[in-house]
């Protein structure tokens, strides 16, 4: 059967080729129509692949129009990642902040915390405002042309794409697709941004709680006036035992944090570590980030929509970076605070006739027992370093490095 179905169509695939050869030799014009046609669509395919950068590797244009939204992407992706590799963690930290709630049973304790959450609350709102009004302002430039009405331009895309389709017959699919990547993209940044302030604020809280307690211990000394109670009945030293533990648990709380972000963190560092090298200034990948979408706006600046496209971008780049690094800046004020506190309670007993007000409390430190006193040194030594988050260990996240970047 097989034999005699091949007999049966080579007859027919020979005529057909005879055909089509006796065509092309009757109209020359044709053939080369369809090999430039073959080159067009060859190409096309080649000069839209991944973004267009590596087929436009000469123009540096093309390639730092096509890094932005990749680098963008890469972000939320990594963000994402680093979610779930360290989900054990930071389910730990929300267990954390429930079981801190819940333990709780002074009420201005309680009150402490719940300011801070609802601080976080608001600034995470703040945040996911901004970045959303940027989102949607960096959409809207492509339907441009067609809010102007607008017919004798190309139809712009968000960025270079290769759907291997008809790019004008699609257009509006391949647009609708663009718009729901980018929000999936900034909601999974916003989300874990958001999920990092609430971290930052319930730490800030936690040390806020602690000096407090530090302050209680302190006016309990000022009470009791004794010298060296027994130590069933030095109230002082129990208050300030429960201080040292405090303060150790917001330590490992921080510590956990550290743990989660800290190589996110080092990760876009990483893209900078080259200009770090030659230049010798320590910048993050936020900084590269826009620093290529400042460059891409200067030689783009005859192209209205690409420039307020690009300067959205840059603009929300820059207010990320500023996000993370004041709430890292935070937590190193309100980490400080305790050993000020600590620090100051001792040196303002220097000056006493000058501060007679201040010195008050301050001057019954001497009136503790020896066994709170080693306490109070304990704890000046413990806070003396400030917690910080760093990027990996190589720079600290805070308003200083944002000064630099910026």
């Amino acid at each position: 059967m097989r034999n005699a179905i091949l007999i049966c169509v080579r007859p027919v695939a020979s005529a057909v080729k005879e055909r089509n050869i006796s065509c092309d030799l009757d109209n020359p014009s044709r053939e080369r129509e369809s090999d430039r046609y073959a080159e067009d669509d060859s190409d096309k395919t080649e000069n839209n692949e991944l973004c267009g950068m590596f087929s436009y590797i000469h123009d540096m244009d093309i390639v730092i129009e096509c890094l932005v939204p990749l680098m963008v992407d890469v972000s939320g992706m990594t963000k994402i990642m680093n979610s779930v590799l360290y989900v054990n963690e930071i389910r730990a930290l929300l267990d954390r902040i429930r079981d801190d709630f819940y333990s709780l049973r002074n009420s201005n304790d309680i009150k402490m915390l719940e300011k801070y959450a609802v601080s976080g609350k608001k600034s995470s709102t703040i945040y996911v405002c901004v970045m959303y009004i940027s989102t949607v302002a960096f959409l809207v430039m492509p339907l441009q042309p067609l809010i102007l009405q607008v017919t004798n331009v190309t139809r712009p895309m968000l960025h270079r794409v290769e759907y291997y389709v008809d790019m004008d017959k699609y257009y509006f699919h391949i647009l609708i697709h663009g718009y729901f990547t980018a929000i999936i993209c900034v909601t999974s940044i916003v989300a874990t941004d958001a999920i990092f302030v609430i971290f930052m604020r319930h730490a800030c809280g936690l040390f806020i709680i602690t000096g407090s307690r530090i302050e209680q211990a302190i006016q309990e000394i000022y009470l009791t006036g004794d010298v060296n109670p027994p130590i069933t009945k030095d109230t002082a030293y129990r208050n300030m035992v429960q201080c040292v533990h405090d303060h150790r648990a917001a330590i490992r709380f921080v510590n956990l944090i550290e743990i989660v972000y800290s190589k996110h963190f080092l990760f876009h560092a990483g893209l900078n570590m080259i200009a770090m090298s030659v230049t010798g200034v320590g910048v993050c990948a936020s900084c590269i980030i826009m620093l290529i979408v400042v460059i891409t706006a200067v030689t783009k600046s005859n192209d209205l929509s690409e420039l307020l496209g690009l300067i959205t971008v840059s603009c929300a780049l820059l207010f990320h970076l500023c996000f993370e690094c004041i709430n890292a800046q935070r937590l190193i004020d309100y980490s400080g605070y305790l050993h000020t506190n600590l620090y100051v309670f001792h040196a303002l007993v220097k000056c006493e006739q000058a501060l007679i007000c201040n010195c008050r409390i301050n001057l019954n430190w001497y009136n503790a027992s020896p066994r709170t006193k080693k306490l109070v040194l304990f704890m000046m030594m413990k806070t003396q370093p400030p917690c910080v988050l760093t990027a990996g260990g190589m720079f600290v996240l805070c308003m200083e490095t944002f000064a630099t970047v910026r």
